[in-house]
């Protein structure tokens, strides 16, 4: 296996020179130019990194790269060394199909956990203690054990104070003050779209569909409900709306204003393999950091 020369200049050459002497303690460069730095052992070689007395080292900073997707695939790393890092969306579900109604109820899941496959075999699996309990939206911070949780599922039954708009059952709307508010001027921006939330009893919807619906107005984090008369004859006001609700509860999923962070046990990072390495998660995309050495 031959030397691994790296290249470097200015800044980045003080970088890599100081990052090797103050980690590899029996090493020192056999030649330091101005512009190039051969160390006197193995650091890298083409078949992967020279572990053993190196491991647990971590490469500068400047040969770190990012993939992103569902699933991340990374084919220029270094075989044979731990990710920096790994991180898994976390999506809820929604089972069935069609427009969601009272009479065509599509529940809503979350996950209970998180598992991450790397060239389809479990790399790293995490499950959720009893808080937070189920997640429904989030991140997963594999390196840190920090979970993200970003969305709640909430039951409105009528206990809520709901009131109504424009004077008739037309539109009824609650509070939703832990909801995301309006993070822009733009007041194409004021309506969720149905990607961020859900609604197993009604379709959500940006734009008023004519029909009844659910949206969310993130000016005022509100839920509304439009149409409303139309769902049942008894519903002709706010009282008879929370009564029917009573009977006929409805479950909905939307993005926090706050995320809520929880600390959960740190993962030990997979290795990559040789060639091409393709992370996969059960709850969403990946985002994977890891190590690239500069061509020799």
């Amino acid at each position: 296996m031959a030397e691994y020369q790296m290249t470097h200049s200015g800044a980045e050459l003080d970088e890599a020179v100081g990052y090797v002497l103050d980690n590899y303690k029996d090493v020192t460069p056999v030649t330091a130019t101005a512009n190039d730095v051969v160390f006197g052992k193995i650091i890298v070689t083409p078949e992967g990194p020279v572990m053993g007395t190196y491991q647990g080292v971590v490469p500068p900073a400047s040969w770190r790269k990012t993939a992103e997707g569902d699933p991340a695939v990374v084919s220029d790393g270094m075989a044979g060394w731990p990710l920096h890092g790994l991180s898994a969306e976390i999506s809820f579900t929604q089972s069935g199909s069609g427009d969601p109604s009272p009479t065509n109820v599509r529940p809503i899941g979350g996950r209970d956990g998180v598992e991450v496959t790397q060239n389809g075999s479990t790399a790293v699996s995490v499950e959720f203690p009893e808080t937070p309990g189920t997640v429904y939206g989030g991140v997963m911070d594999f390196r840190t054990g920090v979970l993200t949780v970003t969305h709640r599922y909430r039951t409105l039954n009528g206990s809520e104070t709901w009131t109504t708009w424009s004077g008739s059952a037309h539109s009824v709307r609650v509070n939703a003050s832990d909801m995301m508010g309006q993070e822009t001027g733009d007041p194409s921006d004021s309506w969720m779209a149905a990607d961020g939330a859900a609604c197993d009893s009604l379709p959500v919807v940006a734009a008023n569909a004519g029909a009844p619906c659910l949206r969310f107005y993130k000016p005022t984090q509100r839920i509304y409900v439009y149409w409303a008369e139309s769902i049942d004859p008894s519903i002709t006001s706010a009282a008879t709306w929370r009564a029917w609700l009573g009977d006929h509860p409805i479950n909905v999923v939307y993005p926090l204003a706050e995320p809520v962070t929880y600390q959960l046990a740190p993962q030990e990072m997979p290795l990559l393999a040789a060639g091409t390495n393709s992370f996969a998660a059960d709850t969403g995309g990946v985002t994977v950091t890891y190590y690239s050495a500069p061509e020799p």
